[in-house]
């Protein structure tokens, strides 16, 4: 048995550090994030409900995928729009999304 290589992750440049320190946006309390396909079986709306159960905090998605719209109404309908960012798809080595709409 021979086991996969361990390869470590380069350090982030300055830009990726700024990029994700502005995600967070100051955020006080815990940063939660979630990485992945946005689809109902992933659980991301649990994440929204659990943010509005803590009272404080942020949480950044970073995905894309067909469960997107209904996302963002749950952040609504839970009143935690100004706390949830959606960073869009990312990928590549830095992960960085191409866009970042919110």
């Amino acid at each position: 048995v021979t086991p996969p290589p361990i390869r470590t992750p380069p350090d982030p440049s300055p830009d990726d550090l700024a990029w994700a320190e502005a995600l967070w946006d100051g955020a006080e309390g815990p940063r939660l994030l979630s990485l992945c396909r946005l689809i109902p079986l992933k659980g991301v709306d649990q994440a929204i409900r659990a943010l509005a159960a803590l009272g404080r905090g942020r949480l950044v998605v970073a995905g894309d995928g067909p469960d997107l719209g209904r996302l963002r109404r749950v952040a609504e309908e839970a009143g935690v729009t100004d706390r949830v960012r959606f960073a869009g798809r990312v990928e590549g080595g830095s992960g960085r999304p191409r866009s970042i709409p919110n």
